[in-house]
């Protein structure tokens, strides 16, 4: 049986999600699915583990790695190096970084997605926007302060001239500091 895998297409979206799909190949032959797919949104969980799904499929553990252990994970190009510039307790769970004009990182913290493989509590609005300084100037970020918090799972932070564009779906807010001590007052 001769059968061909359709190629896979990648893309990066605008807010650093990798999404990836199938191309399906001329001359392959594929059945329609039975029932019709679902066009609800998919931004939050439709549905919650039961006891039953928890009593049958147990999660393996997964043990986090300490920053020194992830450096040693990546596999950089020849002539490439990689520094760790923030760590936990002052960032958790980043998916999008910008920089200012100032050389400050904002982050974006997606603190409720996947609390557990099965998504418990992941509607929560725990997510934040934090900003990032290097008060020392040796190029590690060792001073954090919470610019907005109380979100649903953040996506993008990107500052912008008077103010701080933040993608938190199905919203963008334009957020202002009118006080210049990087909490978002506006």
């Amino acid at each position: 049986m001769n059968r061909r895998l359709p190629p896979l297409l990648a893309a990066l979206g605008p807010a650093g999600v990798l999404a990836v799909g199938a191309a399906l190949g001329a001359g392959t032959n594929h059945a329609k699915p039975a029932t019709q797919p679902s066009t609800a949104p998919a931004t939050q969980p439709t549905t919650k583990p039961s006891a039953d799904t928890l009593e049958h499929y147990p999660a393996p553990p997964a043990p986090p790695l300490s920053p020194e252990e992830e450096l040693k994970t990546f596999v950089l190009a020849p002539g490439f190096r990689i520094e760790l510039v923030a760590s936990e307790p002052a960032v958790q769970e980043p998916v999008s970084i910008a920089f200012d004009a100032d050389g400050r990182m904002w982050v974006a913290e997606m603190r409720g997605y996947m609390p557990d493989v099965y998504a418990h509590n992941e509607d929560a609005p725990v997510g934040r926007i934090s900003v990032l300084e290097d008060a020392k100037g040796d190029g590690h970020f060792d001073k954090a302060t919470v610019f907005l918090d109380d979100l649903y799972l953040p996506r993008a932070v990107m500052p912008v001239a008077g103010g701080v564009l933040v993608a938190s779906p199905p919203h963008l807010w334009f957020c202002r500091d009118s006080k210049g001590d990087l909490h978002c007052d506006r």
